[in-house]
């Protein structure tokens, strides 16, 4: 089973948000970008420097457990843990 398929809503986010960031004042934060998944915060980015690091670590914020996260279970959990 492969990304698109496992967790397709956060897979279409990533492939319309993730960005080269080679040749840019950004790259030495690294060379790949994307904004952080949230309903509320303001515009902040994850960085890596290989885009499957990017994606492993865009995927854990997509499910973190936080009242403002764009993944239901991670709204749910919170929800279950915090009320």
């Amino acid at each position: 089973m492969n990304n698109s398929e496992k967790h397709p809503e956060a897979w279409a986010f990533f492939i319309e948000h993730a960005r080269n960031m080679e040749g840019t004042e950004f790259e030495e934060q690294g060379k790949y970008r994307i904004p952080y998944p949230s309903l509320t915060r303001p515009i902040r980015f994850i960085y890596a420097d290989d885009s499957g690091y990017l994606w492993g670590k865009f995927i854990r914020t997509w499910y973190e457990e936080r009242l403002d996260s764009p993944s239901i279970y991670g709204r749910i959990q919170y929800i279950v843990n915090h009320f």
